[in-house]
């Protein structure tokens, strides 16, 4: 937790009000446009995406799976046997 102190130091808490909303709302699947946020807020749009952008970067959102989770997600997906989608990933190595 102390970590994302670190990260909205030094802005106003209604800048990081606003962020946190924003992102919270993106996290559970309710993404909203940041418009929405702002109009009831003083809250400034570049501080609160610099913020959002933060905080995004900390929780590593929106992280890309390594090759290997994909190859394994998509083997999953394809209903491929473990031995195809294990000899898969040692050609990528």
């Amino acid at each position: 937790m102390k970590r994302y102190f670190e990260v909205i130091a030094g802005f106003p808490p209604e800048v990081v009000a606003v962020a946190v909303l924003w992102t919270a709302a993106k996290v559970v699947g309710v993404p909203r446009p940041l418009e929405d946020f702002l109009r009831c807020s003083r809250a400034e749009e570049r501080r609160v995406r610099r913020v959002a952008w933060r905080l995004k970067e900390e929780m590593r959102l929106g992280r890309r799976p390594s090759i290997d989770d994909y190859v394994g997600t998509l083997g999953a997906r394809v209903d491929l046997p473990a031995s195809i989608v294990k000899a898969a990933v040692e050609l990528l190595e």
